[in-house]
C-alpha cells in the first residue's frame, strides 16, 4: 500500500532537498521480525539517484514507525509547468535479504507557502501566474461515476490543455487515477471532505465524517498536486457540534498519523518490488 509511507520535505531548493520519510509497520507474525527497510529513489530520467537502508526490529503483534531523512542533490522540482516526478521503491527485507513486502510510489519535490500580502510561494519563489480553474465532477455519459482510469486521465488532460492549472474536486475525493494524472500533467488540486448541504446532529454522522477525512488524507497526502484540503462539507457551513469546525481542523492534522504495512505469516517467496 503506497499510503503507508508519509513523505514530507524539511527543505526544498534548487541545490538540495531534504526528504523525510515515515513508514509505519505492524508485525502480525507469531515471532519478532528483524530486517531492513530500504528506499530506492528513481529520478524523472529513470536513473537511480540514491538508496537508503535502515535496520528495523518489531515485536510480534506490535507496530513501529521508522523515520529517515534523505538528501537529494540538484533536485528537479515539481511545478505545474514542469511536473517532474520521482519514484520511491520501498522494500522490507528479512535477514536473508528476501523482500517480504513493498510498493512503488511517485512523489514530486516541491514546497508551498502562503505569505499574507506577499502571496503564494512555490519552491521558495513567488508564483507569478494566476491560478485559473474550476470544479470537476467525476462523471461521464452512460457510466456515471464509474470512470475508467483512461477517462479520468483524459479529463485532466483536456482541462490542462484548456489553460487550467487548478481544480476543485466536487464534492468528494475522486479516483486515485485522476490524482495521479494531475501529478503527471501539472494541475493543483483542492480535495474536499465528502458531503453536501447537510449535517446530521446524530453522533454517528460526525463519526463517519471523521472516518472519511482520515481515509481521504491518508490516501492523498503524498500527491504533489495537492494544494488545499477543504474541511467543511460542501455548502453546509460550520458544523453545529464541532466547536466552529475546530475539531475537524484538528482531525486533518491527526489524520497524518500512520497507515500501516503488515508483516504476515507465510511471506516467504513473495519476490521483489522492482
Amino acid at each position: 500500500d503506497r499510503n503507508t509511507t508519509f513523505t514530507s520535505f524539511e527543505s526544498v531548493g534548487e541545490q538540495l532537498a531534504v526528504l523525510s520519510l515515515k513508514t509505519h509497520i505492524r508485525n502480525e507474525q507469531k515471532k519478532s521480525f528483524s530486517g531492513i527497510l530500504e528506499y530506492e529513489f528513481i529520478g524523472p530520467d529513470g536513473e537511480r539517484k540514491t538508496t537508503h537502508t535502515q535496520k528495523i526490529k518489531i515485536t510480534s503483534g506490535k507496530s513501529s514507525s521508522f523515520t529517515s531523512k534523505i538528501k537529494i542533490e540538484a533536485p528537479q522540482l515539481w511545478t505545474p509547468e514542469f511536473p517532474q516526478l520521482y519514484q520511491i521503491l520501498v522494500r522490507i527485507k528479512d535477514q536473508k535479504g528476501m523482500v517480504v513486502d513493498g510498493f512503488r510510489q511517485k512523489i514530486g519535490i516541491r514546497s508551498i507557502e502562503f505569505k499574507g500580502k506577499d502571496g503564494f510561494f512555490l519552491n521558495g519563489k513567488p508564483y507569478d501566474k494566476p491560478l485559473l480553474g474550476g470544479n470537476r465532477h467525476q462523471d461521464f455519459a452512460v457510466v456515471g461515476n464509474a470512470l475508467s482510469n483512461n477517462i479520468n486521465w483524459r479529463d485532466a488532460y483536456k482541462l490542462k490543455k484548456a489553460g487550467f492549472n487548478i481544480l476543485r474536486l466536487c464534492h468528494y475525493p475522486q479516483d486515485p487515477s485522476f490524482m495521479d494524472a494531475c501529478d503527471e500533467l501539472g494541475l493543483f488540486v483542492i480535495v474536499p471532505t465528502p458531503g453536501w448541504q447537510f449535517w446530521n446532529s446524530n453522533s454517528i454522522f460526525g463519526q463517519r465524517v471523521e472516518s472519511d477525512i482520515r481515509q481521504m488524507v491518508r490516501r492523498d497526502r503524498n500527491h504533489p498536486s495537492l494544494l488545499f484540503w477543504e474541511p467543511i462539507l460542501n455548502e453546509t457551513g460550520l458544523c453545529p457540534d464541532s466547536g466552529g469546525n475546530s475539531e475537524l481542523f484538528c482531525l486533518y492534522k491527526s489524520a497524518y498519523e500512520e497507515a500501516e504495512m503488515y508483516l504476515m505469516e507465510g511471506y516467504e517467496g513473495k519476490g521483489k518490488v522492482a
